[in-house]
């Protein structure tokens, strides 16, 4: 059976005995309209969104970081979770689908705790020929879950994302690339997926003219 909770403090993909109910798809995060001020996406600082929501969709360590627009690079400010179950081989279509729904609420609660009303999700690499569908299936209910919840969902093309924080993209072993250089920063993330939704977060602040590191060459 798949837990009503995930233990964010242990291991990814490990389940959690605790049975805290997270809140359905429908939970909505501030917005200027959930304040009663014209705006829409607008967050509380008037013109700027409040903070932005990074995430690396996955089924058993989905990352999720969330930074208000004016962090300044002060990491203390930077919240960050990783979700995710497993499921045990030939599990059913149902605990499939019951799991990405969960995924989507943990998101959404996420997001609303942290005031965050952009969203930039992470693009899988289309390489990964047999992860594609569930990974593909995991990102579009994240999103849609997101979305109908107020965000403003954006894909962050990995490549591109990379590429800004570390200059160039190496052959191999880019997840632990983006993590020492993430390190190198001062990030305080316990897992690589935490790193890579960093990562899409960052590509996002650089949209939004906020601080996110100078671009690197």
């Amino acid at each position: 059976m798949i837990p009503s909770s995930y233990d964010g403090e242990g291991s990814p993909g490990q389940n959690s005995p605790a049975e805290t109910r997270l809140p359905g798809m429908h939970s909505q995060p501030k917005t200027a309209d959930s304040e009663g001020v014209r705006g829409g996406l607008l967050g509380r600082w008037g013109s700027a969104p409040a903070a932005v929501l990074g995430v690396d969709a996955s089924l058993v360590a989905m990352g999720l970081v969330a930074v208000p627009v004016d962090w300044g690079g002060d990491w203390t400010r930077v919240a960050s979770r990783t979700f995710g179950w497993s499921l045990p081989s030939g599990a059913s279509d149902r605990a499939r689908i019951e799991r990405l729904e969960r995924l989507a609420a943990a998101a959404v609660a996420f997001a609303a705790e942290h005031d965050c009303t952009i969203a930039a999700i992470e693009s899988f690499p289309f390489g990964k020929v047999q992860a594609a569908h569930a990974l593909g299936e995991a990102s579009g209910v994240i999103k849609v879950g997101l979305h109908v919840a107020g965000l403003n969902v954006r894909t962050a093309p990995i490549s591109t994302a990379r590429r800004q924080l570390l200059g160039h993209l190496p052959r191999t072993g880019a997840k632990i690339a983006v993590r020492d250089r993430l390190v190198t920063l001062g990030a305080p993330f316990r897992t690589l997926d935490e790193c890579d939704a960093m990562c899409a977060g960052l590509w996002a602040l650089r949209g939004l003219g906020a601080f996110a590191f100078q671009e690197a060459s």
